[in-house]
């Protein structure tokens, strides 16, 4: 019996087909993570399992990545024969610190655990030889960190099959949303076949069904289901695919409750946009659109065709966007907010748009706010990531929102008493603590034309009493900053404060900028917005001068990593982990956090707000809550420098490459030896 070589790089897309080989050229034909080759005898699916984040092409680095889960059940890819052939092996190839534990599957058997030849090489490789099978799957099996199956090549082996059953129908489109009556088409490799179809989603044969002579047209919602036919071989398997139609309304949409992208046909209105939401309505119901769109909208403006896919999240209908299809808006009649009180939040109708007026707001810095008005308290969740302004006797303008059975009040706009829009809070930086004598102080306003007033005495700052900012300034001594920002016909923002030391001797500052992964050494990919992506940071020291920056997951449930919200990142560590920040023949004596929440334990030193002040070679943090963290600012004086830290004995020894990741048996080059919480660079 002829054999062939099946040859992929990431396994995807055919480039040519020669007389034994099949190659695949990932970056040239490899844009998705499923696919059919040779004639459709070889199909490639994947799937998500447990893993947190879809299997992934990345046209970038020409890779195929399969996500791990802490289960051992991470992404998986499945190859399978439409039967005219049989697997015989399978060579898998992958990245260098990127081979973790793979579990195969054959015919749907028992699990067999591969073994890469050698972990350490630059591509490492991993075989299974000496199979008969129809299908194979193998997943990232991955239990202990966040490690990647970054897969840059596979071959499969394979002989001609005894061909006993016809081959599996092809149906074109295979389902979607039907569009001017949409064309459909059913084929079969099989040569000699006879096609049979229904459309009401009944089991199709030579006795209950059409047989297929040419493309028809649907023009109403289907079930199409097919089945190939042929004397002397068993019939193939059944084809299906789901063809739906636009829905008219809102109502309809949410009835539907489609997991494919579909459309609604009606007119809907914007009620209010706020960071990736989008609030509509029509007569028969509201729902939130979730996601990036190119264009902005405003309360009144009518829109035709809006599509996507339905969610319930959290209790809250959703609809998850198709941005192509929010295109420009006809301008229409704004809708006015329903005037409520906080106590008639729970008896109002979900993803109503409302007023609350004289609310109290505490200072916060995450996106929970208990608020307060006379007639008593209520959550208020900053879903949308605005900027929330503390106080009493303020205008709350937002959605009534929920989470599961819990009713939430979701801002869009916060105002004061007096109807006047309130001016952004001013944003001091760096935000105090311990600072160079030379290092410069500025101080910005989001609020388009808005002046800046500040004092360095701790008084009040005000037009009458501070000093009109123009540009940065440098202090003499020790001082603590206060600024407002005033704007014509707006309310005065709150008061921002900032109070600094000064330092001596040689002094240096780095920043680990986490809403930049891309400014960070080793540089760190960024995920999509809004997809509930991250990447573990667990296995990475990254470095900024002398500094180096590492984590622990210790017993925490969750990795530490590097978090992509609606339209920023930032870092999130969780309780029971540790973060640890060192240098290299210098003493740490400030370091600063910002971002939405941090709440830290120090190894050592003083940590008071965001800022640890103290004199250490390395800090070990250990978070009390649950933190997201956009920079580190870390301050260092080699003329104060604490001549050696003692290490524990015992502490195991890791080894990082310059590039922050770890190597597990390092020889020949200069690489980061982490022992315990000290952190220095050898030769070896």
């Amino acid at each position: 019996m002829k054999k062939f070589l099946l040859s992929l790089i990431c396994l995807i897309s055919v480039i040519a087909i020669n007389a034994e080989t099949l190659t695949l050229v990932v970056g040239e034909d490899i844009t998705a993570t499923s696919g059919t080759f040779l004639n459709g005898a070889v199909s490639l699916s994947s799937a998500k399992n447990s893993a947190s984040s879809a299997p992934a092409y990345n046209s970038n680095y020409k890779q195929l990545r399969l996500y791990y889960h802490n289960s051992g059940n991470g992404c998986s890819a499945t190859f399978t024969s439409d039967g005219s052939i049989n697997f015989t092996g399978i060579t898998i190839t992958a990245v260098k610190s990127y081979a973790p534990k793979v579990m195969f599957n054959i015919d749907n058997g028992s699990d067999v655990e591969g073994s890469w030849d050698d972990p350490n090489a630059d591509n490492p490789i991993m075989s299974l030889t000496d199979i008969n099978a129809k299908e194979i799957t193998f997943r990232n099996a991955n239990t202990a960190s966040n490690i990647q199956l970054r897969i840059v090549e596979i071959e499969l082996t394979y002989e001609e099959a005894e061909v006993t059953k016809v081959a599996a129908p092809v149906i074109t489109p295979n389902g979607g949303e039907i569009v001017a009556n949409t064309e459909v088409s059913i084929s079969c490799t099989t040569e000699g076949a006879s096609i049979y179809y229904t459309l009401d989603g009944t089991e199709p044969s030579a006795e209950n069904g059409t047989l297929y002579e040419a493309p028809f047209t649907l023009a109403e919602e289907a079930t199409v289901k097919a089945v190939a036919v042929a004397d002397g071989l068993e019939n193939s398997e059944i084809a299906e695919a789901v063809f739906t139609a636009p829905a008219a309304n809102i109502a309809e949409f949410i009835e539907k409750s489609p997991s494919k992208a579909t459309s609604i046909s009606g007119t809907v209105t914007v009620v209010g946009q706020a960071g990736s939401y989008l609030f509509l309505q029509d007569e028969t119901a509201k729902i939130v659109a979730f996601g990036t769109l190119d264009n902005t909208y405003s309360n009144g403006d009518q829109l035709t065709g809006v599509k996507g896919t339905y969610e319930l999240y959290n209790g809250l209908p959703e609809l998850k966007v198709v941005a192509s299809s929010f295109g420009t808006a006809t301008e229409g009649t704004p809708i006015e907010p329903e005037t409520i009180t906080l106590s008639e939040l729970k008896s109002t109708e979900l993803l109503t748009y409302v007023k609350v007026e004289g609310v109290t707001i505490p200072e916060g810095s995450s996106k929970s706010y208990t608020i307060e008005d006379a007639s008593g308290t209520a959550t208020m969740y900053n879903s949308a990531s605005i900027t929330i302004t503390s106080g009493e006797n303020l205008t709350v303008y937002g959605f009534v929102s929920c989470f599961n059975t819990t009713i939430q009040l979701l801002p869009i706009e916060i105002i004061s008493a007096s109807g006047l829009e309130i001016v952004e809070t001013p944003v001091i930086s760096p935000n105090g603590g311990a600072i160079y004598a030379e290092t410069e102080i500025s101080i910005a306003c989001a609020t388009e034309g808005a002046s800046i007033y500040y004092t360095l005495d701790g008084t009040e700052p005000s037009a009458e009493n501070g000093t009109l900012y123009e540009a940065p300034f440098t202090l003499a001594e020790e001082a603590t900053v206060k600024a407002i920002a005033v704007a014509e016909g707006m309310e005065n923002s709150s008061v921002a404060e900032a109070a600094f030391t000064l330092l001596s001797g040689t002094v240096a500052s780095v920043t680990f900028d986490f809403t930049d992964p891309s400014s960070l050494n080793p540089v760190q990919e960024e995920p999509a917005f809004g997809q509930s992506a991250s990447i573990s940071v667990n296995d990475v020291v990254f470095t900024a001068g002398s500094v180096s920056l590492s984590f622990d997951k210790g017993s925490a449930k969750t990795d530490c990593r590097i978090w992509a919200g609606n339209s920023a990142y930032d870092l999130r560590t969780y309780t029971n982990s540790t973060m640890t920040i060192s240098v290299t023949g210098a003493d740490i004596t400030n370091i600063v956090f910002t971002g939405g929440t941090v709440k830290l334990s120090a190894s050592t030193g003083e940590f008071s707000g965001k800022t640890w002040s103290g004199s250490a070679q390395s800090v070990t943090f250990s978070p009390t809550e649950n933190n997201k963290i956009n920079t580190i600012t870390v301050t260092y004086d080699t003329a104060t420098a604490i001549e050696e830290v003692g290490v524990e004995a015992n502490a195991p020894v890791e080894y990082y490459n310059l590039q922050g990741v770890k190597v597990a048996r390092p020889e020949n080059g200069i690489f980061i030896k982490k022992q315990g919480s000290k952190t220095t660079k050898v030769v070896l």
